[in-house]
């Protein structure tokens, strides 16, 4: 499978709020740049998509590198909800867990807010 496949399924589950699917995309030593711990990492995500009505996020590949069971896909992230907007660049170092690639560790490259234009 192609490592932008799994780029995409996060990207829906995300926006769906399918918060099963979601975590059945990050791997099992998934390391988590905003909380101390995976599991604090997934309450977070969590209460996130449950108190969001909508969510909208849509992602525009710029990069993807392959070296065997690793790779890394760079893309801007524009994320839309009721409460909050961004348009961040970001990076998902991916792992080869045998059913396919899974997120090992997701973190933040540079960050534009969405409303940026109007400050």
């Amino acid at each position: 499978t192609d490592p932008r496949d799994t780029l995409k399924a996060w990207a829906d589950a995300w926006s769906s709020r399918d918060v099963a699917r979601y975590f059945r995309l990050y791997a099992k030593d998934f390391v988590a740049y905003d909380a101390q711990n995976k599991a604090e990492f997934i309450a977070r995500r969590s209460s996130v998509m449950s108190l969001a009505n909508s969510i909208e996020l849509k992602v525009e590949p710029v990069s993807v590198s392959i070296r065997g069971n690793h790779a890394t896909i760079r893309f801007w992230q524009n994320y839309t909800s009721p409460r909050f907007s961004s348009r961040v660049m970001k990076a998902l170092e991916l792992t080869n867990e045998g059913d396919g690639w899974k997120i090992r560790r997701e973190r933040l490259v540079n960050f534009v807010p969405a409303n940026a234009a109007n400050a």
